[in-house]
């Protein structure tokens, strides 16, 4: 999970939340789930899980969403937040984290943005699922509306 990732990360379909998120996904993946809520998209041997909550409060910080994830799933004290595609460092907005556990690695990208929180999580086996996963757990972004350059009288 790193910014310095010259390629574009997936080429293909864009699973999309209006408004709230968009991931891209290869072509020949395939996502099933509740629309705005929960997700669960499939290839090349892995599966990620999307999950969106929408709460009466501010969303919290990425970074600290994704260590607390990630605590709770058994990661190391050390672990640390790591950047998405297009990203320098991890923002309050846009963070991940992934560590090697006896499974395989765990992987995890959050977006937290006005009140809405979106998590995506995944677990692989070996390297080359890991790096499969983090194609696409990297592209997770805000899903903003096209602007209007011209305003109303």
């Amino acid at each position: 999970m790193s910014a310095a990732d010259a390629e574009v990360p997936v080429p293909g379909q864009v699973l999309a939340h209006a408004g709230v998120f968009a991931l891209r996904v290869p072509a020949g993946w395939a996502a099933t789930g509740l629309e705005g809520h929960r997700y669960r998209v499939r290839g090349e041997g892995v599966s990620l899980d999307v999950s969106v909550h929408r709460g009466p409060s501010p969303a919290p910080d990425a970074r600290a969403t994704v260590l607390a994830h990630a605590r709770a799933q058994g990661a190391p004290d050390d672990v640390a937040a790591l950047p998405l595609h297009g990203d320098d460092e991890p923002t309050a907005e846009r963070a991940g984290v992934r560590w090697e556990h006896d499974e395989g690695w765990h992987l995890a990208a959050a977006l937290c943005r006005g009140h809405d929180v979106v998590l995506v999580t995944a677990l692989a086996a070996d390297d080359d699922q890991r790096a499969a996963v983090e194609r696409v757990v990297t592209t997770l972004a805000p899903d903003d509306p096209p602007r209007r350059w011209w305003r109303r009288r």
